[in-house]
């Protein structure tokens, strides 16, 4: 039966406002999109909604003054408003956020869509839509009027205020505030914009803010207009996310310096709709320097890991059996991680060396060498069904078995062992149960590891000239090479990982290099580790290693100075790690032997 109420949801972030308004009418809520405070006005007179989820940092009109005018005017002052911000969440936000006439303030950096759900039924079932108009004085003036008045009467400060609101401090100057706070909101907004479109080409600093040939550009470290001084600070959280802060500050008089400031939080959407919802989720915590095995799996005798892939606390484990009749695709849970269990398995036919989920597939390459990439539905963690076996075209020979895989943008990318034909192969899976080859490469190598990251590909192979090959696929049909990189030694690369610009080149030892110019590449430095590094994952200022070395599978660097890698801490494992994973401070370790699973983590 319909929801019969409306919701005016008022986010300028396209893909966020598509996440969270096709729950709201999933739910049955009739849901008014709107990407400015003018428009919140406009369809606020119009359609009479029953609330009104309402961003802060918005075009033309932001939030803050959006809820004044709405508490302003007599026909719309009842309906209630909550912050839908990435701004604050302590209980002195709250309260800034209920003296602006908001009934509640929602952080949605953190927010699921299920959690707005519950706000928004506990306040409509609660029937708050009587809040209270906005308190004004006497000449009718909005709450910031107010304080502003309620300053000068009290504090006896001049003609300033410094109203904090989740991490906003608006300095309220009669004569350039207006002016400072227009000029840090342009700001902020032209810095998210040019960090969306250029996640991985803009460093963690501090910018001014330009608009140029039709684009926001943050160049210089500053930006200056008659007394005014803004800066725009970029700084990286966790994965996938960056606080941006706009800052302007001027001199009112020689010893009354003045500031305001804007901050949010800017998610890149499109990195996590790309990979299938593979984030990595937070950064690091705790003494690294003493890690501690939290829980581990056994997958039962014969049967050894040799990838894992890991999703929201669920593990998704290729391995390799010692028959054909034990399975070799596993799907733990590890939500409690002290005890992780297994959840279901499945016998795929083949022992499995790769895999890589996204959404509600995994994708998994195989030793058969006439049907080296498997399709299998996880929708159902309990019963997952190997759904497709598809063969790669033009590979031949007792080489041509998947190796590696990754997924990418509804693309799965592909390598095997040394072949007869090419080594790397892409294969569009849009449609994941009709997979179609586009393109493929001859290595002449093994492809051992691989990793995508737009149009360009980072492979690790066994040729002793060229460990890294990198390649562009943006014709898929025609593929080219445009760098490569000789490690010392004839060591194979066994492990590739990216954290733009910097490239992590595993052989047995691990390499830093700048690839921001595939045709020049940069070595930053290196650390010996005298064993076969499998595979890695790098986390803010550390590199998880998984090896072969019989005393120190698990390895941990400190990777801060490339120019001096320092090992960090290490574990002695029954076998060999053959594969590491990453989410929320656990490192998920695969190894060759029956204890298959090994959660680690940081001491306290």
């Amino acid at each position: 039966m319909p929801n019969p109420y409306k919701i005016i949801l008022a986010e300028d972030d396209r893909p966020l406002a598509e996440l969270f308004g096709l729950k709201l009418e999933k739910e049955g809520f009739s849901v008014i999109y709107a990407e400015n405070g003018e428009e919140v006005l406009s369809k606020a007179r119009e359609t009479k909604p029953d609330l009104i989820l309402l961003d802060v940092m918005m075009p033309k009109k932001d939030g803050i003054e959006t809820i004044i005018e709405l508490k302003d005017d007599a026909a719309l002052q009842k309906i209630p408003v909550v912050f839908l911000t990435n701004i604050g969440n302590k209980i002195e936000d709250r309260k800034a956020a209920q003296e602006l006439g908001a009934v509640d303030l929602i952080l949605k950096s953190v927010a699921t869509p299920q959690d707005v759900i519950v706000k928004v039924n506990e306040i409509l079932s609660a029937k708050t839509t009587t809040s209270t108009p906005l308190p004004k004085s006497k000449s009718g003036q909005g709450i910031i009027e107010l304080l502003i008045a309620l300053a000068i009467i009290t504090l006896g400060i001049g003609f300033a205020i410094i109203l904090v609101f989740g991490g906003q401090k608006i300095v309220v100057d009669r004569d350039n505030s207006a002016q400072a706070r227009a000029w840090a909101t342009e700001g902020l907004e032209g810095a998210v914009v040019a960090v969306k479109n250029n996640w991985n080409g803009i460093a963690d600093g501090t910018y001014g803010v330009t608009f140029s040939s039709g684009t926001w550009q943050l160049t210089g470290s500053e930006d200056v207009t008659s007394v005014f001084t803004r800066q725009v600070t970029v700084s990286t959280t966790v994965s996938n996310q960056r606080e941006i802060k706009s800052t302007v500050t001027w001199l009112t008089d020689p010893s009354r310096p003045e500031q305001v400031q804007f901050v949010t939080l800017v998610t890149n959407f499109d990195i996590t709709i790309e990979t299938g919802g593979d984030t990595g989720g937070g950064g690091i915590s705790g003494d690294w320097l003493n890690p501690r095995t939290l829980g581990t799996v056994d997958l039962g005798p014969g049967n050894q890991a040799t990838d894992l892939d890991v999703k929201s606390r669920i593990v998704y484990m290729s391995a390799s059996a010692a028959s054909a009749a034990k399975p070799d695709f596993f799907v733990i849970d590890a939500a409690n991680g002290e005890s992780p269990s297994i959840i279901s398995s499945v016998d795929t036919g083949p022992s499995l060396n790769g895999v890589d989920v996204a959404n509600t597939y995994a994708y998994v390459a195989n030793d058969l060498n006439t049907a080296q990439l498997q399709v299998i539905d996880v929708s159902n963690l309990a019963t997952p069904l190997v759904k497709v076996s598809f063969r790669l075209t033009g590979v031949s020979g007792v080489g041509a078995v998947g190796k590696s895989i990754f997924y990418l943008s509804s693309k799965v990318y592909i390598g095997t062992k040394t072949a007869t034909g090419p080594e790397f192969h892409v294969v569009d899976v849009s449609n994941p149960l009709s997979p179609t080859e586009l393109g493929s490469f001859e290595i002449g190598a093994d492809v051992n590891d691989i990793y995508v990251v737009g149009t360009t590909v980072y492979l690790a192979t066994s040729n002793n000239s060229k460990e890294l090959v990198i390649l562009n696929v943006a014709n898929p049909a025609s593929i080219a090479e445009i760098g490569s990189f000789d490690a010392s030694g004839n060591d194979d690369g066994k492990s590739v990982f990216m954290v733009s610009p910097k490239l992590y080149l595993g052989t047995e030892a691990l390499y830093v290099l700048d690839v921001s110019n595939p045709a020049a590449i940069q070595n930053l430095g290196s650390k010996d580790i005298d064993a076969s590094i499998n595979d890695s994952y790098v986390k803010d200022y550390l590199a998880f290693l998984g090896t072969d070395d019989s005393n120190k599978e698990f390895q941990v660097l400190n990777i801060t100075d490339p120019a001096n890698i320092q090992a960090w801490s290490s574990f002695n494992f029954p076998q060999v790690v053959t594969g590491i994973d990453y989410e929320d401070n656990l490192v998920y370790s695969g190894v060759r032997s029956n204890d298959a699973l090994r959660i680690i983590t940081s001491s306290p």
